[in-house]
């Protein structure tokens, strides 16, 4: 019961509620909350030797970023500078039950329509290099993002340069 009082004293005064002898001060505040608050309570640990118990989550895929090959304004053609690193992905899909999910974005310069168009062709092209190399077809996907994921905020040109890429990413069963 005097838990109850004390717990209605203390929402009347913090609720801003004035009390025999004047109002409440900041100070008195602070003391009812710090002395009126609930004692958190936490769950008991789970016992491992109940099955029944134990709750298993189904193993999930692990993607990891391999290789981010970036384009000039507009342009979707691969530079021969990232052939050595796609090729590397190329091997590691060949060798493995590994797949790979290429994604293409822009810069915000332009409509969207146009900006999910250019990160599709910056991501096929990338993929038909990768298959080139020997990357099975069936483990290749490639996506556009467009302007919707952007690396980096910013509207000047070192900005928008490190938008237009296509991003590998190797997921793992």
């Amino acid at each position: 019961m005097h838990k109850l009082i004390t717990t209605l004293t203390a929402a009347a005064i913090l609720g801003g509620c004035a009390v025999a002898g004047g109002s409440v001060t900041k100070e008195d505040r602070q003391i009812i909350y710090a002395t009126s608050r609930p004692v958190p309570v936490t769950a008991p640990e789970p016992v491992s030797a109940n099955p029944v118990a134990a709750v298993v989550a189904p193993a999930q895929p692990e993607a990891e970023r391999q290789v981010v090959v970036y384009f000039d304004f507009d342009k979707f053609d691969v530079k021969p500078m990232y052939l050595k690193d796609l090729e590397r992905v190329a091997g590691l899909l060949k060798n493995g039950p590994a797949r790979a999910m290429v994604e293409g974005h822009t810069d915000a310069q332009g409509s969207t329509e146009y900006n999910l168009g250019l990160g599709q062709r910056r991501a096929e092209a990338v993929r038909k290099v990768l298959e080139t190399y020997g990357a099975p077809a069936s483990g290749l996907e490639a996506i556009s993002y467009g302007k919707e994921r952007l690396a980096v905020e910013g509207r000047d040109e070192a900005s928008h340069a490190k938008n237009r890429r296509a991003e590998i990413l190797l997921v793992r069963p």
